[in-house]
């Protein structure tokens, strides 16, 4: 008959350092009859050794694949096994649901094993301190003082009635079929934890197995832990680097204290007696059931540990010593991170020239320009010369792939736009739908693609199949248009520039504005967060960088370089730079970052819909007239058959029923008598500027967002 060895723990009993020995010793214990089996199934932040994880949905109705997938592969290990050990520590703190045991001793035995349960037990004033130290050390939010975690009992998500809990596991697996172990260093059998876990399934430590002296989950000394305590206080340094910076920070100040080493203790004599008091009883039951012992001692007695005392004044002495020594590192590391930065940077420009080297002087990419050339001049004749001398030199074969064929429906289009859009085109997609239903008779299908705006035309030129483009900025178009795909004269195809709807930079703050945010200047403080795309990847970055620019540029009154060290102080500013405008708008409202969020008017005034009473939106001084850009992609729609839906779809949004539809939703419609009618939406007192005054996007475009440009000369400053 196969068994099952269940290790559960408890918590704060050397389990990270027997399934570190374990995972190591996997083939040692082969040879003495024991699996200890890694499956193929991974859970975050779960390493591979706590390989009983998987029972955690156990008790679920429908069990999840991972639970199956390991269940399976448990069966197969017991096909070529006799002996297998499974470990999780977290079983323990779940024996508290009703149903828990019974559970896991129906699914371990459904597959024909016995099964014999290992638990180690610890002190219950031990436990206590050391849960509260783990806390401290892990979990940003915990900032309660031991006194507190007492007296709020918040130990209780652990049985530490061990009488209790193990007459639950006793009612389940029967009494012989539970190993009771005491986590008492004097009563390890073989003097270490590894030893004693080996004794108790009947083996014997012997030179054959890997002993690895590096300590596992030790905890913080006094000092350090209230340290760590006073840290997690103050949320800013979590932002910095995290929890586990500041942990390796303290650990490399002060020495480690081993398991079972004496420390100061957090107990005092009265708070160490009641515990005791109050478990003294059911840990003498435990020792005579389950260890025989006709004293009752479960735990061996222990020297009573000095008292840690507060020293307001030696902390704080500490507390500045240890985050002058984070400080240090920090600013290393930035400095560290800058020259590959710069590195990186330098070697994206280069590859970037020559693979536009190799592109604009590449034979077939000059002879399909000058193919689009000689359409746009329609002459008939040259085309098919061009057409024919193609073919010739292709030897026959089709050309860019696919291009014989069609979309399957010329009453299907794909719209490629940006990030911030897709609460719009979902509406107005439905809008046009009924329009040309009624028009033609014909169901329109129509499929949505959302991203930064410099990403989503970069896909359009590497093959993303659009018909039309909807995109934050006409440079972005414009990089489409200079591949042939798009007609050169595609701004005059449209209303307004091809700008159906505009919009504009603004703030967006938290309730309140805590830090008083009304103007630019504003952002530059040295308290405040900022969240705000990525330039090289998003339209409406782009956008807020002009508009902090024209600002800077009438503050300083173009002077140039106070311009550009105001900028350097808004970008030193900037925590989260995401690639699209959307991005940023879900790190700012959903994930709780940033101070302020620089951002489009439409997306600001969609998150105070969504959120209200939440969320503020401070419209500076200065900023600019957004005007995002439509176009059909000419080469796509021909070869799609798409070309006349695609002129509707993008003509419809200069009806009367589109441009209210855009200004409901937070665009400024081009429509001005639509865009009066809903002048209480819109701060139309701000001062504008527009890309004119940049002198356009090509010359905006090369002089601040192109690789080496402004932008990158800022950031590669800071």
């Amino acid at each position: 008959m196969s068994t099952i060895y269940l290790h559960i723990g408890m918590p704060k009993t050397g389990t990270s350092a027997l399934q570190m020995f374990m995972g190591k010793n996997r083939e040692t214990l082969k040879r003495s009859g024991f699996c200890f089996p890694s499956f193929t199934v991974r859970f975050p932040e779960v390493g591979p050794n706590r390989n009983a994880h998987f029972l955690k949905y156990v008790q679920d109705d429908e069990k999840p694949a991972e639970y199956l997938k390991c269940m399976e592969e448990l069966k197969a290990c017991l096909e070529e096994h006799d002996r297998i050990i499974l470990s999780e520590e977290a079983m323990w703190g779940r024996g508290r649901h009703e149903g828990w045991w019974e559970c896991i001793g129906n699914s371990l035995t459904s597959t024909g094993a016995d099964v014999k349960i290992i638990v180690y037990l610890r002190r219950q004033e031990e436990f206590m301190e050391s849960f509260w130290n783990q806390k401290i050390k892990g979990f940003q939010k915990w900032t309660c003082t031991f006194d507190e975690f007492l007296e709020q009992e918040l130990y209780n998500v652990i049985p530490l009635d061990y009488e209790a809990a193990l007459a639950e596991l006793e009612s389940n697996f029967g009494r012989d079929n539970i190993i009771v172990r005491p986590y008492d260093f004097p009563q390890f059998i073989g003097g270490n934890i590894c030893a004693d876990f080996l004794n108790a399934i009947g083996l014997s430590l012997t030179d054959e197995y890997v002993m690895d002296e590096t300590p596992v989950n030790t905890s913080l000394p006094a000092d350090a832990v209230e340290i760590k305590r006073m840290i997690n206080q103050n949320s800013s340094y979590m932002k910095t680097r995290g929890i586990n910076f500041y942990n390796e920070v303290i650990r490399d100040a002060y020495p480690t204290v081993m398991p079972g080493e004496t420390k100061e203790s957090f107990l005092t004599e009265e708070q160490l007696n009641r515990i005791r008091s109050m478990f003294q009883t059911g840990n003498d039951h435990v020792a005579r059931l389950y260890l025989g012992r006709s004293d009752g001692m479960l735990f061996t007695e222990k020297k009573k540990s000095a008292v840690w005392r507060s020293d307001d004044q030696r902390l704080l002495a500490e507390a500045v010593r240890i985050l002058s020594g984070a400080d240090l590192l920090l600013y290393n590391e930035i400095n560290t991170l800058k020259e590959e930065n710069k590195k990186l940077r330098a070697d994206n420009r280069k590859l970037f020239k020559e693979l536009n080297d190799v592109k604009q002087y590449s034979f077939f990419y000059r002879l399909h320009r000058k193919l689009n050339f000689l359409k746009n001049r329609s002459s008939i004749f040259a085309f098919f010369l061009c057409t024919a001398l193609l073919s010739a030199l292709l030897g026959g074969c089709a050309g860019r792939s696919g291009s014989s064929e069609t979309k399957a429906s010329a009453s299907s289009i794909t719209n490629v736009s940006y990030d911030p859009t897709r609460e719009l085109y979902e509406n107005y997609n439905e809008l046009f739908k009924e329009h040309y239903k009624e028009e033609t008779g014909i169901d329109v299908q129509i499929v949505q693609s959302h991203g930064g705006s410099g990403a989503q035309a970069r896909s359009v030129v590497e093959g993303a199949d659009a018909d039309v483009v909807t995109l934050a900025l006409a440079h972005d178009i414009t990089l489409i248009e200079n591949t042939g795909l798009i007609e050169p004269d595609w701004l005059e195809e449209f209303d307004r520039d091809s700008s159906p709807y505009t919009s504009t930079i603004v703030f967006l703050v938290r309730a309140g504005n805590e830090k008083a945010i009304s103007d630019w200047d504003d952002l530059v403080k040295e308290d405040v967060e900022i969240i705000h795309p990525d330039p090289k990847s998003s339209g409406g970055a782009c956008w807020n960088f002009l508009a902090a620019w024209h600002y800077a540029d009438q503050a300083f009154r173009g002077d140039e370089t106070q311009i550009r060290d105001f900028l350097k102080l808004l970008y030193a500013n900037v925590t989260v730079m995401d690639s699209g405008a959307r991005g940023s708008t879900t790190t700012f409202v959903e994930n709780g970052q940033g101070d302020v969020l620089i951002a489009w008017e439409n997306e600001a005034l969609q998150t105070l819909s969504e959120y209200p009473g939440k969320y503020e939106l401070i419209s500076p001084s200065v900023s600019i007239l957004a005007q995002p850009s439509v176009a059909i992609v000419d080469d796509n729609a021909d070869k799609n058959g798409s070309q006349e839906l695609a002129k509707e779809y993008l003509s419809y949004l200069y009806s009367q029923e589109a441009q209210t539809l855009i200004a409901e939703m937070g665009y400024r419609p081009s429509d001005e008598t639509v865009l009066s009618s809903h002048a209480d939406k819109f701060d139309v007192s701000m001062d504008l500027c527009t890309i004119d005054d940049f002198g356009g996007w090509n010359e905006a475009f090369d002089t601040y967002f192109t690789d080496g440009g402004v932008f990158d000369e800022i950031i590669d400053s800071l």
